[in-house]
């Protein structure tokens, strides 16, 4: 006889100051940069698919909506999530790979922490420029300097 224990992998929750920010962003980031290498985007990024799995470990979830990029944004009946804005498609219409970095910049802005330090709100309106070519790849973004509060890793 066998049993099946099911149990949440972890929970949904924003960050509760700036160092689990670094963690959770840091954490999507690497999410989002592996999909962008496989060719996907997530397209669905937003904190109710970020998952708290223990101490300082954050994974991206949800990847239903996964889709091959770039894609052509919604028509009539098809797909558009809750979090887009109105910069996530570029001038196209497209949803690229740029659009899956501006979804992580909104996580940085729609976290409840209040003071960020000055390096973290350069990297959200890197992430969240209003022209999807200017703002950076997520690899790019994880060799920002806010990710290593330190000095260079």
């Amino acid at each position: 006889m066998y049993k099946v224990a099911l149990a949440p992998l972890g929970n949904t929750r924003c960050p509760a100051n700036e160092g689990e920010l670094r963690q959770a962003i840091q954490a999507v980031l690497r999410g989002v940069a592996a999909l962008h290498r496989a060719g996907y985007v997530h397209r669905d990024i937003h904190w109710a698919n970020v998952l708290c799995i223990g101490e300082g470990s954050w994974i991206l979830s949800d990847l239903e909506s996964a889709a091959r990029a770039p894609v052509q944004a919604a028509g009539e009946g098809g797909f558009r999530a809750a979090c887009w804005t109105s910069d996530t498609l570029d001038e196209c219409g497209m949803y690229t790979t740029a659009s899956d970095v501006q979804l992580v910049g909104q996580l940085m802005d729609t976290c409840s922490i209040l003071v960020l330090d000055a390096q973290c709100q350069e990297l959200k309106a890197q992430l969240t420029a209003c022209a999807a070519a200017s703002r950076p790849s997520a690899e790019q973004a994880l060799r920002h300097p806010w990710f290593f509060p330190g000095g260079a890793p």
